[in-house]
């Protein structure tokens, strides 16, 4: 598909694919064929971290998927704040991913269904939050 130029965008989910050197493997590929990465954010926190790192090295990146701006337990789960400037992520210059997961809120928070992936909400979150208090979203889109 790559070679036909039928993809011109791979998204692929890091924590689905075996990490961020799988997903440099992949990208290396799709670059050769003038594909653009645009990474899925499908497993949380720590993949959204993960996402960031990557993207970040990549002349191909195309943008960024997030939930809000990981505020409210995205940020409890991990030892810091995923930083933002205007529109843009901060890429963190600390060693490895540059956080750490917060065990104990992690603990405090379990996934307890038995489902392998939680269920898609029947209607998207931003037009219930819309619903409820329409002249309440800032420049990006997000209800405060």
């Amino acid at each position: 598909m790559l070679e036909a130029q039928a993809i011109q965008i791979l998204q692929p989910a890091l924590g689905r694919i075996g990490g961020n050197m799988e997903g440099k493997k992949i990208v290396a590929m799709a670059e050769v064929h003038c594909a653009q990465f645009a990474p899925d954010l499908f497993a949380g926190p720590i993949e959204a971290i993960a996402n960031i790192q990557l993207s970040a090295s990549l002349p191909s990146f195309l943008i960024l998927e997030s939930i809000e701006t990981f505020r409210g337990l995205y940020a409890s789960l991990l030892n810091k704040s995923i930083e933002w400037e205007d529109v843009y992520v901060s890429v963190t210059n600390e060693p490895g991913l540059g956080f750490e997961l917060n065990e104990e809120v992690a603990d405090a928070n379990p996934y307890t269904s038995d489902a392998i992936f939680p269920p898609l909400a029947q209607v998207p979150l931003w037009a219930v939050s819309l619903a409820d208090n329409p002249n309440n979203a800032n420049e990006f889109g997000e209800w405060t």
